[in-house]
């Protein structure tokens, strides 16, 4: 019999409290930040912060669903905090599918992360994920 697993996700309320991720490291060059050399870093923040500021009105609202809606006004950026609980399989799976180069870079951080984890505390079988090293520029050109 073939059983499915589920990877259990305990977590935090969606909020803005923790701030959220800058394309600046981790997929690019030491020292680079891509938003402060392309001039656009100070509307990314403004964009954030505004999507933050709309969803904390909406969620202030009468309207029962209020707080429950405003969460669709935070962008995919805003970090969230949350505990995973898996087996090896289940790691493996995520870090490799979650940590390629056409990812959001926040949760290919995250996977990079869960990787470097499951590395330390059973380097044989980490020999065995085909993870995408997050701290290494992306060559677009390669397969």
């Amino acid at each position: 019999m073939h059983r499915h697993r589920r990877v259990t996700q305990i977590k935090q309320g969606f909020t803005a409290l923790h701030g959220y991720e800058t394309p600046a490291s981790g997929d690019l060059e030491d020292g680079v930040d891509i938003l402060a050399e392309s001039g656009v870093l100070g509307e990314f923040q403004s964009a954030i912060q505004a999507a933050h500021a709309a969803s904390a009105q909406i969620a202030a609202g009468t309207a029962p669903e209020a707080a429950q809606s405003a969460l669709y006004a935070l962008p995919m950026a805003t970090r969230i905090r949350c505990l995973f609980k898996m087996d090896f399989a289940e790691a493996q799976y995520i870090s490799e599918l979650r940590s390629g180069p056409a990812g959001h870079f926040s949760y290919r951080r995250v996977a990079w992360e869960m990787f470097k984890a499951v590395e330390r505390q059973h380097p044989t079988l980490a020999r065995h994920i085909r993870v995408t090293d997050f701290t290494k520029p992306i060559d677009l050109l390669q397969r």
